[in-house]
């Protein structure tokens, strides 16, 4: 097969905006524009969010009820004429179905107690799966005739696809999220975990919370929360990896107010910490399958200095007392804040090397720093240069490593990335995009992790909070409803998962065109392809009809004329793949 790419003429100009920094192509870092209001007063959309997020072949059914109805006289009006009028649009804003039914609502007319009304939504076939904003109006007459709308607002749908049964699932589709332990997100339980199982995650990283489990020092430990979160991911076969942190103030060490930069987070005081340790290692013994010392320690608010050579002494002693009580669980190091291999290099030579059988990074990006590039900002390990250069510094790293003491193959995960999308998230790091980029990054990213070999990727986060907008699913003020971000991440497992191989074929980047090649056991092979410049074209060499699939899990067939296809490309990944070899050829 040529590894080789030909761009042609664009043909979708004017579908992605792009802007040049620097003189490097990067993503338009704009705010989505204002959302219209969520909670009409007097229409409100009241879904459980969790049944937002559904397989094809589910029923579409979103709940609506009246708002202030004790101040309305429905002797007014005329309810036989009372109709749900409503639009479905997708991810790129086209309607794609408008519609009217009946309203049909449980009322008690003398209690006048919560009107409901329940709307039934058949997308049309060739555009099953998705995310959708659906705006729905209560409209009615009065009984005089007159048209009355009471009220207007909307609901979004993610709808993902079946599922690939494998025998061996694939563990490298992790989420990364605090259930429940601070903000106000939600805790992990039977209700919100079928949405994890749609996506398609097998793996999950969830921090300790010390402070939240013991409040004074003779009190005992309160393992509530997080035995609920274990017994939830081991019915869902879900793995577990715990981050130990969040050192109450009775066993903290006294913040050193001297230091450049104060460290956040306290640094527990030994005993009071071995104390700990010993407990949740004995506890989760056989429940964890890796467990995470601490928290970006690289990091000047979370270490004294980020100094790597006290963290590594920190480091093997915490090792040391788990390996004793549970000589199966995986150990890893702190995820380092951005991609900072050097950092890693230091705690491994001071001989915590066979001790890290897990080296864990926090790969983000500068909105400006797409994965695919380097160069727009000063920050090393956060962009400065590509993903790509990056990650290869860590696997250097990892490769001069001696063997594990565990006998574990030592392997690299991602235990924290992503991009926000709340405009009101002030760091620069996190400078809002739009959620529909937070889709397209989404993937782009872990493709490109994936071939570089990151052997789990856990996204950052699940949920949003009040003031960033990192998760997948928005915060309680719009009833933590999905973003597109759930669908990308849904069908990129599908078309990744299981593949024994995926590589990044580096053919011409100046022309901005990455293609990735995926793998399979059984000599099947996919492409997943992407522009970071405006959208375009390229053109393909094949003897079959080509499936494309989008990253809303939309196909088309395309069918070669004279043994070719033209494929258009955007910033959206397109996933191909063809029952016969597909060339990617040079210009």
């Amino acid at each position: 097969m040529s590894a080789c790419l030909t761009s042609i003429k664009p043909l979708l100009l004017g579908l992605v905006a792009m802007i040049a920094v620097n003189g490097v192509i990067m993503a338009s870092a704009q705010a989505d524009p204002t959302l219209p209001p969520y909670a009409d007063p007097m229409l409100r959309h009241d879904t459980p969010h969790h049944e937002t997020v559904l397989y094809d072949n589910e029923q579409i059914k979103l709940n609506f009820r009246i708002l202030g109805h004790g101040k309305i006289s429905f002797k007014k009006f005329d309810l036989k004429t009372m109709h749900l009028r409503y639009e479905v649009h997708d991810f790129d804003g086209k309607l794609v179905l408008q519609n009217t039914q009946p309203a049909t609502w449980t009322y008690n007319k003398k209690l006048r107690l919560w009107p409901a009304m329940m709307l039934h939504i058949n997308l049309p076939a060739a555009q099953n799966t998705g995310w959708f904003r659906v705006t729905v109006s209560l409209v009615g007459n009065t009984i005089s005739g007159n048209k009355h709308v009471f009220g207007t607002t909307w609901a979004v749908l993610a709808i993902v696809p079946e599922p690939v049964k494998r025998d061996n699932p694939d563990r490298f589709f992790g989420i990364s999220a605090p259930f429940g332990a601070f903000q106000p997100t939600p805790p992990l339980t039977q209700t919100n975990a079928p949405i994890l199982e749609r996506m398609g995650v097998r793996s999950l990283r969830v921090f300790t919370h010390w402070d939240m489990m013991q409040e004074h020092v003779d009190a005992p430990l309160d393992f509530r929360r997080l035995d609920r979160l274990i017994k939830t991911c081991d019915d869902a076969d879900i793995d577990v990896m715990m981050t130990l942190m969040g050192t109450p103030d009775f066993a903290a060490q006294p913040i050193d107010q001297t230091l450049p930069v104060p460290v956040r987070k306290p640094i527990p005081k030994w005993p009071y910490w071995e104390k700990f340790v010993k407990q949740m290692a004995s506890h989760y013994q056989g429940k964890v399958d890796a467990w995470e010392i601490l928290n970006e320690t690289n990091g000047f608010r979370q270490w004294p200095n980020g100094d790597p050579v006290s963290y590594a002494d920190f480091y093997m002693q915490t090792y040391k007392l788990i390996r004793e009580i549970d000589p199966k669980v995986r150990i890893s190091i702190a995820g380092t804040t951005g991609v900072k291999y050097d950092w890693i290099d230091v705690v491994a030579k001071q001989g915590a090397a066979p001790m890290m059988d897990i080296v864990a990074i926090h790969p983000y990006r500068y909105p400006q720093a797409i994965p695919e590039m380097g160069g727009t900002t000063k920050a090393k390990g956060y962009g400065l240069d590509s993903l790509t250069d990056d990650l290869r510094g860590v696997v250097q790293v990892t490769n001069n490593m001696p063997s594990t003491l565990s006998g574990f193959h030592r392997e690299i995960w991602s235990t924290e990335s992503g991009y926000n999308t709340l405009p009101s998230f002030p760091p620069p790091l996190h400078q809002a995009i739009t959620e529909k980029q937070q889709a397209q990054l989404l993937v782009r990213t872990m493709v490109i992790a994936r071939s570089q070999g990151v052997d789990r990727f856990f996204w950052w986060r699940f949920y949003d909070t009040l003031g960033a907008g990192l998760g997948i699913l928005r915060n309680q003020d719009y009833d933590y409803m999905p973003k597109p971000a759930v669908v990308s991440y849904a069908v990129m497992q599908r078309q990744l998962a299981g593949a024994s191989q995926v590589q990044l074929m580096e053919n011409h980047p100046t022309d901005g065109i990455f293609v990735s090649k995926v793998s399979f056991a059984d000599n099947s092979d996919r492409h997943v392809i992407w522009t970071i410049n405006e959208a375009d074209s390229i053109q393909l060499h094949c003897t079959s009809p080509i499936i494309v699939t989008d990253i809303m899990g939309v196909k088309q067939t395309l069918t070669p004329t004279d043994g070719k296809v033209v494929l258009p490309i955007s910033q959206s990944p397109v996933y191909i793949q063809s029952a016969s070899p597909v060339d990617v050829l040079k210009p």
